[in-house]
């Protein structure tokens, strides 16, 4: 469980579709006393799994079940904290030009009563996870909460690639294989994380989803490659 006052030293925030990285200190005359919390990339399970297996050889009408080779990939993990924060006093705050020298984003984190951490999972899509009766506006001070005490939903992926492979007569060892790759081959949707503002009309909701880091699309290009991607494969090994 790692525990920080501020992720990846403010220089990379680790910022989400939805909300950003908490930044800036809340009492500049004590940063731990409420920044100090989990990290903003705190994964408390995660599962990352690569496999392959090629068919046996065979000969005679059952050679068409051989030179095959199935592969694919499994992640799963547990979802990403994050902070609840008054955007309404964060609003205020900046109209004095409170705070408008941090990087990033700089906000007043909201009260709340209890100390234990709460789970959004994928029915905030509907129903929010988060209410306004659970947090309450900073409205005297600093607001009575620690960072990163609240838990996104959870991420699952899992990808397969099917080839065919034939034998060349480049060298010994030389196959000419085509298939399939499947990306998200359940289709099954990742979801961001709430809505943390509690004056936002959407506090509690999920409005996003997440993609995948990596697809046929490339990395980091914008486009939304989360629902299930198909392509024709085919390689050369020699």
């Amino acid at each position: 469980m790692p525990l920080d006052d501020i992720s990846n030293q403010g220089f990379l925030p680790f910022n989400f579709n939805t909300n950003t990285s908490i930044l800036n200190p809340q009492d500049p005359n004590n940063l731990r006393r409420y920044n100090y919390g989990n990290a903003d990339y705190d994964t408390r399970h995660y599962c990352s799994r690569n496999y392959v297996w090629d068919t046996p050889k065979l000969s005679g009408w059952r050679g068409v079940l051989a030179s095959w080779t199935v592969s694919g990939t499994l992640f799963a993990r547990t979802g990403y904290p994050l902070t609840v924060v008054d955007s309404n006093a964060t609003s205020i705050l900046n109209g004095y030009n409170y705070g408008t020298n941090t990087t990033g984003g700089f906000n007043i984190f909201a009260n709340y009563p209890s100390g234990a951490p709460i789970t959004c999972d994928s029915g905030a899509v509907t129903t929010p996870c988060l209410t306004t009766a659970q947090f309450s506006p900073a409205a005297a001070g600093f607001g009575q909460q620690r960072r990163n005490q609240v838990y996104g939903p959870h991420y699952f992926d899992t990808d397969l690639t099917v080839m065919k492979n034939f034998k060349q007569p480049i060298n010994e060892v030389s196959t000419f294989g085509i298939g399939l790759q499947f990306f998200n081959i359940l289709n099954h949707p990742n979801f961001d994380q709430p809505v943390y503002g509690i004056a936002d009309p959407s506090f509690g909701t999920i409005i996003n989803t997440v993609s995948v880091p990596t697809s046929i699309l490339g990395s980091f290009l914008g486009a939304d490659v989360s629902p299930r991607l198909i392509q024709i494969k085919a390689s050369l090994r020699f």
